[in-house]
């Protein structure tokens, strides 16, 4: 599959793999996430202002597959509840062009409500994945941060960015959790290596090379 990736997708992917390595807590941070984004195609909006684009639709695939590779920890949970599936399949038909953005919105609403309550925190994170595959749907990844406002305070330097938490963000926590210790460490960079080297080049592949 990596001879039908372009060569900046290729030369993201490589510097992904070696900070996974290095990353003492098996992390794949933001600005690794971020070039992997661009790489796979510049953001393109319609005059409405939603995201649209081949570049749009590997992300999109990218964010599904992430959140469909956890949807385990949900259906363990709450057997029956189809709310998740049922939003990931709404994003899909809005991407072919197969349903407006009217059912997808409504399938947010079913879910996110609920989410803060859940007990699980694995399956919590499986709908935030979800939602944010939406949300990629509709307006794409953040590729880089906005311009401040100018009379805006100055961020919070601990506060984490709000790009940060895609759709992976929440997939890696749901299957590594926060704590560092060794098996976290070994399942977070597992998690990641999957995303390097099978998700982002089937994102990528599925809309052609």
């Amino acid at each position: 599959m990596a001879q039908h990736l372009s060569p900046a997708l290729k030369k993201a992917l490589k510097a992904a793999e070696a900070a996974i390595v290095a990353d003492p807590r098996g992390e794949l941070v933001l600005e690794h996430r971020r070039a992997i984004w661009a790489a796979m195609g510049e953001p393109e909006y319609d005059p409405d202002g939603f995201a649209e684009g081949l570049g749009h639709a590997r992300r999109v695939e990218l964010a599904q597959l992430v959140s469909r590779s956890i949807l385990q920890y949900w259906t363990q949970a709450l057997p029956g509840d189809t709310r998740a599936t049922e939003l990931l399949d709404k994003i899909d038909a809005y991407v072919q062009g197969e349903d407006s953005s009217g059912p997808m919105w409504d399938a947010i609403e079913a879910l996110s409500p609920s989410l803060e309550e859940l007990a699980d925190q694995r399956a919590a994170c499986v709908g935030y994945a979800a939602i944010h595959a939406a949300e990629v749907a509709l307006r794409d990844e953040a590729l880089e941060d906005p311009e401040p406002e100018p009379d805006a305070e100055p961020p919070d330097p601990d506060a984490p960015n709000p790009a940060g938490l895609d759709s992976a963000y929440f997939a890696v926590v749901a299957c590594a959790g926060l704590e560092d210790e060794e098996q976290n460490v070994r399942e977070r960079r597992r998690f990641w290596t999957w995303y390097v080297q099978e998700a982002v080049p089937e994102a990528f592949t599925t809309f052609g090379a």
